[in-house]
């Protein structure tokens, strides 16, 4: 949940009129990764959560295909993050390739690096604006709003925005790519200079081949030359995005330079495909500047800065309802971990339970962790045994990750008074009328933390690793709960 943004709502509310008036009336394009985008399907660029697909395209568009091949060479004399800077930088796969030359040189390997990188960037994945319609249970919930007594008013535009989000997507950015890592030793007579050349050089020759036409596999392949100098060589290769090609030549499953043109020729087909890539932005039009939502409301007079309200407290809408929804999670969660650290305890209670946030666990077994009752220890956040984690969460899990006073006191409270009509207001229409920090029951901001719990007239937020912020960082970084074949050295 971006608090900062909603703060910023009641932060530049005296000159929003200003602000949406030069504000672009069009999308807004916004960076996206590990999620899977549809076209029509309903966004929020504040919580960053999907929604249902409310509005239904006929027809699609031809993205362009931006294509780009480059080389990059990491030498002994650079750090990893300086020899991996400029436009590689950018790419989906620099935490592969940080990671990979990091572990070659703490194995105290004198290896030079030569980075080879294929990408295809997919621009404009979008439909025609052309007949463009709403789904039949979004349109109703418009005309719903339309038609409802004067007390229902705000009733169906809540309702159309919990279930359509306060934007949709428009259209997907999407980026393919194949990085190929070579390793190499600085000895046997050849230069650095000479190698790094030789390696750029005999594989933009099979580029060469892959761009082409078709080609026979059984043609002549290249890079031979460097194979032939009795010189050791690493090859890694990290694909993104790839779909099954037309033709399939295979992946590299020998290192061998006949197997490395022949994963670069499916690679550079496959990134080519309709299909293929990661969503790594998307453009989120607001219904507020879409005609067919427009078309619905617009017979109740809305003026420049009522949409800016009716935005505003869209966006405000999927922000509570998505903390709401993270601390039922957070019940489930919690619940289903404690019995099942309840099961286990009692046999395996020195067990180590794998931590899904931390990769990088020792497994020497030259380590304290405690196994005994006791306070809280900061290597329990880091790695922990059944019993203790059994015994962190027991005594109060269900007391402290229990929602209902804060759903009861400041959820309900805030959805019925931008639900409730207000005859001050012109024809009844608080939610477009009013913005949301100007609404008491809803401007309590210290309630829109996810770890906020409800204290008399107000919200109070953990403090890290105690109440309800331990219960989630415990939560989120064991479970569901699975051991590991290691054990926990108690030093006490």
């Amino acid at each position: 949940m971006n608090l900062i943004r909603i703060m910023n709502y009641q932060i530049l509310k005296a000159i929003s009129f200003w602000c949406f008036l030069f504000r672009d009336a069009g999308a807004d394009f916004v960076a996206v990764s590990n999620i899977e985008p549809v076209l029509g399907r309903g966004y929020s660029t504040g919580s960053g959560v999907q929604y249902g697909t409310c509005i239904k395209p006929q027809s699609f568009t031809t993205p362009a295909i931006d294509y780009s091949y480059f080389f990059t060479e990491i030498s002994n004399a650079q750090s990893v993050e300086e020899g991996l800077s400029g436009k590689i930088s950018e790419t989906l796969s620099l935490t592969y390739l940080i990671e990979q030359i990091s572990e070659d040189r703490a194995g105290g390997n004198d290896l030079q690096h030569v980075v080879a990188l294929l990408m295809f960037e997919h621009d404009g994945i979008s439909f025609t604006e052309e007949n463009l319609t709403l789904q039949p249970d979004a349109k109703a919930l418009l005309e719903s709003f339309n038609s409802a007594p004067s007390a229902s008013y705000n009733e169906g535009l809540i309702a159309f925005f919990s279930m359509c989000g306060p934007g949709y997507i428009r259209s997907i950015k999407k980026v393919a790519e194949l990085a190929i890592l070579f390793a190499y030793p600085t000895k046997n007579g050849m230069s650095s200079a000479d190698y790094n050349n030789a390696i750029i050089t005999d594989t933009e020759s099979a580029v060469s081949l892959v761009a082409g036409s078709p080609i026979d596999d059984g043609q002549p392949l290249m890079l031979t030359d460097m194979w032939d100098y009795g010189m050791w060589m690493g090859i890694r290769l990290r694909a993104i995005g790839l779909t099954p090609a037309t033709w399939n030549s295979g992946f590299m499953l020998k290192m061998t330079q006949d197997g490395l043109v022949g994963t670069m020729r499916h690679a550079f087909e496959s990134m080519r495909q309709p299909g293929a890539g990661v969503a790594v932005g998307i453009e989120v039009v607001p219904w507020t500047s879409e005609g067919l939502f427009n078309n619905e409301v617009n017979h109740f007079d809305m003026l420049l800065l009522d949409r800016y309200y009716l935005l505003a407290n869209a966006e405000f809408l999927s922000t509570i309802n998505d903390v709401m929804d993270k601390k039922l999670k957070l019940v489930s969660m919690a619940g289903s971990c404690l019995i099942e650290a309840s099961r286990i305890s009692g046999t395996k209670q020195a067990k180590l339970v794998r931590n899904w946030k931390n990769h990088h666990v020792p497994t020497d077994g030259s380590y304290g962790c405690r196994s005994s009752i006791g306070a809280l220890d900061e290597v329990d956040l880091t790695y922990i045994s059944a019993q203790r984690l059994l015994h962190l969460l027991s005594p109060t899990t269900y007391e402290t990750t229990d929602p209902s006073m804060w759903i009861t006191n400041y959820y309900s409270n805030c959805i019925k008074e931008l639900a409730t009509c207000d005859s001050s207001v012109y024809k009844n229409q608080k939610f477009i009328k009013n913005l949301w920090s100007d609404i008491g029951a809803c401007d309590i901001t210290s309630c829109l933390n996810v770890d906020s719990v409800w204290a008399s007239s107000g919200c109070t937020i953990s403090a890290a690793n105690t109440g309800l912020a331990l219960a989630r960082r415990l939560v989120e970084s064991y479970c569901p709960l699975t051991l590991t074949n290691l054990s926990c050295i108690d030093p006490n």
